[in-house]
């Protein structure tokens, strides 16, 4: 039972996740994971070796709130010095990221891996190696897309 558990336990990354982190860095300020999780993600992230690709963690756990919260989105944006309209967040729920990303004033991206229409108005990819072009469409203003240094990533 006990070896069950623990392979339960046991996460792996996504193929495209280190490369879409990268991606992003490259066009963004900051990249920050906000999870309803406890305080251990940041172990998991290091096991998966994504640890040093992304500026800060914030889980429901530490910012005593939960998506779709608005605060624990507040907490990255706090994090990463800019104000919501600089920001985007990018989850795979409808329910919890894209509410809660929208109730902060983030815009946000639906992952939706199966391939599946997300809501009405709601960007939506397959996978995340379609994010650094969205990215650049949800934030390219009239102006332009912004400079390197306000464009965090949660």
């Amino acid at each position: 039972v006990e070896a069950i558990l623990l392979d339960a336990l046991r996460f792996t990354a996504f193929p495209d996740a280190a490369e879409a982190i990268r991606a992003i860095r490259r066009w963004a300020a900051r990249a920050i994971v906000v999870s309803n999780w406890d305080a251990s993600l940041e172990d998991v992230l290091e096991r998966l070796g994504l640890a040093r690709e992304v500026d800060a963690v914030v889980t429901s756990a530490r910012a005593g709130a939960r998506k779709p919260s608005a605060a624990i989105f507040a907490r990255a944006i706090e994090l990463a010095g800019v104000a919501p309209e600089q920001a985007v967040h990018v989850g795979d729920s409808v329910e919890e990221d894209v509410a809660g990303a929208r109730a902060a004033g983030i815009a946000p991206i639906l992952l939706r891996r199966d391939g599946g229409p997300g809501p009405p108005g709601v960007r939506t990819i397959a996978s995340l190696r379609e994010l650094p072009g969205e990215l650049r469409g949800v934030t390219s203003g009239p102006s332009g897309p912004p400079q390197n240094d306000h464009v965090p990533w949660s």
